[in-house]
């Protein structure tokens, strides 16, 4: 059975998700900035959380980060490797009214991504 989160919270307009997939196969693991298959996230938009669901384990050669950002702003802690595997939800992230449209990108840090794959949802109340 469906729940209607709109009615169930009060709110105006329905909350929107978008998606954005990681697989190291398409999108590389090298250190920096990673575009990912995402969704835009509107201008005006409240970004109120998110989840990572991690399907392959994400590999790095020692101790790699890898972090969930949307456009400047750091969204999603980091999948810790070597080797991670944990899905996770985030709850805690204050607000995020965006600037502009932006678009789900990852940022590895410290050390190479050897493998994984993984998909990144954020909620969000459109304007």
């Amino acid at each position: 059975m469906a729940i209607d989160y709109t009615a169930l919270l009060g709110l105006s307009r329905a909350i929107q998700v978008a998606k954005a997939d990681y697989d190291f196969a398409r999108d590389g693991g090298a250190i920096g900035v990673v575009s990912l298959n995402s969704e835009t996230v509107p201008l005006g938009s409240i970004v109120l959380g998110g989840s990572i669901h991690v399907t392959d384990a994400m590999v790095f050669a020692t101790t790699g980060v890898l972090a969930v950002w949307l456009g400047t702003t750091q969204v999603g802690g980091p999948p810790a490797g070597p080797d991670e595997t944990r899905s996770w939800w985030w709850y805690d992230l204050p607000a995020v009214v965006m600037d502009a449209a932006r678009a789900i990108t990852a940022f590895i840090s410290n050390d190479i991504c050897t493998a994984g794959k993984f998909t990144v949802w954020l909620y969000y109340l459109p304007t």
